[in-house]
């Protein structure tokens, strides 16, 4: 059988409409690729099943997953729950999972891919049948990968692709990469094994690579990169069978390290921003954390998570909602969504049996690659293997095990590698034909239920519903339709009980209906548990309650923002300031927050009446009289206020009797000094305290009348009075200096340092007024 089944066809086929519908990580594509997996499995179903120990793990997988809906009293419950039934009173339904609904949708999804696994790793492929099909996908690959280029370069976007910059068919540029990756491995093993035969058909495969690389490097993706690299390297270290004479293993391996010479040096030269990652080590789209270092962090916090209920986990579909009041060290302003890694995952949502389950998996379909045989066509094999532990070992930091788009390129490969010879060949039983097709109906039914779900039919709910409430509570949001806001929160938290977004949609609305205050309360409790670390959540809240005059609600709930997020402190502070201007009451409290986090002082001062300055003044001194909780620049600050809005003479005698003070507080020590015309301790305070700017060095040994001619022939040149100016000053010629800083001063944009050397000019002629003057003109802005 040399030619390609047109059931074989049909999954090459499949797995690449996967990718081109956005990598089918929309329900719309779900629905899509079950759909037509049933529709293909009904058609020509299994007529061999792949033992008994697939079957076995096949059934405890399902099994683990559909715990979730066993009761949650049959084992203790976990900390997250009891805080939620107990301390804020969340209604939760009595199944082990908190989100049914969902855990039902993620099961079905689940569901579709075990069907789809145990239909594509039972097809049986001769040498033929997987160079048709790796050239097929790789051909597919190439096509989209080169869609990437083209729709990167010319800034189009293309319809069901949701990167948001445009990197790539997946939301995620990594998973993107790592299909690419994949594909150009077996591209690169397909180069090879063509060469063998015709130079012209290696070369044309040669060309296929081109764009597959230059996708990956426009995903801006390190992973890809080195899945890649670190593949080609692999495949060419993996142990051969073939019966080569020396000069042909010489000849190709001198053939491949060139190709993998020239195809560094290609990303060495063209690389751009993604060879700056490697470079920088860093990603400029987490400037405060370095990503690998922030991985590790959120791995460690979901590993401790998984302990909490290590047995069957926390169910399907649950990981977002809950992980972010497991977070610690890993805190930071944004919502993790996965535990960066397939592993932590399915551990945390299914249990510690679930990778137990996934490696005893991988060891068998290891063990069916075996033997590699001495024959020509089994390199590419090889090279299907590699692909396929490449994606294992990028499971363990990214999560493309949980799309369709990917797993599905995986599967296909895992299935390519696998040797006929090792195959068990245990036929279907008669009722067997009649299982897969119910299984096969199994899918279409669930590919209905996603059609109709999107198309709002009253089916069971799945997240295309929260889409569509989300959509209808923003226009009654916008519209301010209070009770329909009320409505959809509630029909939202029907589907998913665990989302804060709809505990604060539902609070907003109870906050302006009489007689709910306590309820909106309660909400946004409830909503601050299930985000402990968001700051935004709290300052919004904030802005709610201070529209209806609760300042102290208000107040609690922008303490609380701050709190969260210390590095931006400053910032909601000044925020809160501009909202809070006509609620006096509010304002008094922000004043208060400010006596307590100095950060916040010279913010709150600069918005400040004087009355309110000199108030806060006052008090700061009777709780901190030394100053001793001010850095030397809050001192600065607070001395600058002071003289501006506060009490001038008060000031002058603190700083008379604080000494250590007048490190900060020297210049209006001296102004005060200038004002009862004692002009000399005014100059010793600026020569004890003050930075001397940086001056030019004097560049020139030329006769100062030279200079003198040069500068009065161009009396407007900045740059050759200063050197004139410079040499008069060395050559202790005060009197002419007077008259070039007169004429230098006279320019346009004339540096202000001028004042300075001024200044120094008249103290050394003790003229201690003048010099002040001149000071002042310098030091004032």
């Amino acid at each position: 059988m040399n030619s390609l089944h047109p059931r074989q066809l049909s999954i090459v086929i499949l797995t690449v409409l996967a990718l081109a519908l956005g990598g089918a990580t929309e329900l719309w594509a779900q629905a899509v690729v079950a759909g037509l997996a049933g529709i293909l499995i009904l058609l020509a179903p299994p007529h061999h099943q792949l033992g008994r120990l697939p079957n076995i793990l096949c059934l405890l997988f399902l099994a683990l997953a559909l715990a979730a809906f066993l009761p949650a009293n049959w084992t203790t419950l976990p900390p997250w729950r009891q805080h939620l039934v107990d301390d804020l009173h969340v209604t939760l339904p009595f199944t082990r999972t908190p989100q049914p609904w969902l855990t039902l949708q993620a099961c079905s999804l689940l569901m579709v891919g075990l069907v789809w696994a145990y239909y594509v790793l039972n097809q049986r492929w001769d040498s033929e049948q997987r160079l048709t099909a790796l050239r097929f996908l790789v051909l597919g690959v190439a096509i989209l990968a080169a869609l990437i280029v083209i729709t990167f370069t010319l800034g189009w976007r293309m319809p069901g692709w949701n990167q948001e910059l445009n990197r790539g068919w997946f939301p995620n540029r990594n998973q993107t990469a790592d299909v690419l990756a994949l594909c150009g491995i077996v591209n690169y093993g397909l180069i090879f094994d063509r060469l063998r035969k015709s130079r012209f058909l290696g070369l044309f495969w040669l060309l296929a690579l081109a764009p597959i690389c230059t996708a990956l490097v426009i995903c801006y993706s390190r992973a890809g990169i080195l899945l890649f690299f670190t593949g080609i390297c692999l495949w060419h270290l993996w142990p051969s069978h073939h019966r080569k004479s020396s000069r042909s293993r010489i000849k190709w391996t001198a053939l491949g390290l060139a190709l993998g010479f020239i195809l560094m040096a290609f990303f060495f030269l063209f690389g751009g921003e993604t060879l700056e990652r490697f470079q920088h080590h860093s990603d400029s789209q987490a400037p405060t954390m370095q990503e690998s270092e922030y991985r590790i962090l959120i791995q460690k916090d979901a590993f401790l998570f998984s302990l909490q209920q290590p047995w069957f986990g926390i169910g399907l579909g649950n990981f977002e909602a809950l992980f972010a009041s497991a977070r610690h060290a890993s805190v930071a302003q944004n919502r993790a969504i996965h535990p960066e890694s397939d592993w932590l995952w399915a551990t945390c949502e299914m249990g510690w049996f679930a990778p137990l389950i996934l490696v005893v998996a991988i060891g068998w379909w290891f063990s069916r690659c075996f033997p590699f045989e001495p024959k020509q066509g089994e390199s590419l094999r090889r090279a299907a293997a590699v692909a396929v532990v490449m994606f294992l070992l990028h499971g363990l930091v990214d999560v493309s095990g949980h799309r369709i788009g990917s797993i599905g390129v995986a599967l296909l490969l895992a299935s390519l590698a696998m040797s006929s010879h090792s195959r068990v060949s245990i036929p279907v039983l008669s009722w067997g034909s009649l299982f897969f097709r119910g299984l096969a109906g199994l899918l279409m039914v669930i590919s209905a239920w996603w059609f109709a779900s999107l198309k709002g039919f009253p089916v069971p709910p799945t997240t295309a519903d929260l889409v569509r409430l989300e959509g209808h509570s923003k226009i009654a949001t916008a519209t301010g339709q209070i009770e329909s806001m009320e409505k959809l929160a509630n029909e939202a938290l029907h589907v998913a009980p665990l989302d804060w977004i709809y505990y604060f949609q539902r609070a907003r609305a109870e906050v302006f209906e009489r007689g709910k205050l306590s309820h909106a309360i309660d909400d946004f409790q409830v909503a601050r548990a299930l985000e402990p670390h968001w700051a935004r959540l709290c300052y919004d809240e904030g802005v709610i309650w201070l529209s209806v005059n609760q300042p102290d609600l208000c107040m609690d709930a922008w303490k609380e923002a701050m709190r969260r997020n210390p590095p931006d402190e400053a910032q909601l502070y000044r925020h809160m300031l501009e909202l809070s201007r006509t609620n006096p009451l509010v304002c008094e409290y922000l004043r208060e927050f400010a006596l307590e986090h100095k950060d916040c002082l010279n913010l709150f001062f600069g918005d400040s009446s004087r009355d309110d300055a000199k108030k806060t003044i006052s008090e700061l001194l009777v709780s901190d009289p030394d100053l001793k909780t001010l850095s030397q620049e809050q001192r600065e600050n607070l001395f600058q206020i002071w003289w501006f809005k506060g009490d001038q003479a008060d000031l002058i005698r603190q700083l008379i009797s604080h000494e250590d003070w007048q490190g900060a507080g020297w210049p209006f020590l001296a102004q005060s000094y200038a004002q009862q015309k004692d002009f000399q301790r005014a100059w010793e305070m600026v020569t004890h305290y003050s930075q001397p700017p940086n001056l030019p060095a004097p560049v020139t040994d030329r006769p100062l009348a030279d200079l003198e001619r040069d500068f009065y022939s161009r009396p407007d040149n900045i740059a050759t009075g200063i050197i004139l100016l410079l040499a008069q000053i060395k050559a202790d010629q005060a009197d002419d200096a007077f008259v070039t800083i007169h004429a230098v001063e006279k320019i346009p944009n004339s540096p202000k340092y001028v004042f300075y050397l001024e200044a120094r000019l008249w103290a050394e002629k003790q003229n201690w007024e003048q010099a002040w003057n001149a000071w002042w003109n310098f030091y004032s802005p």
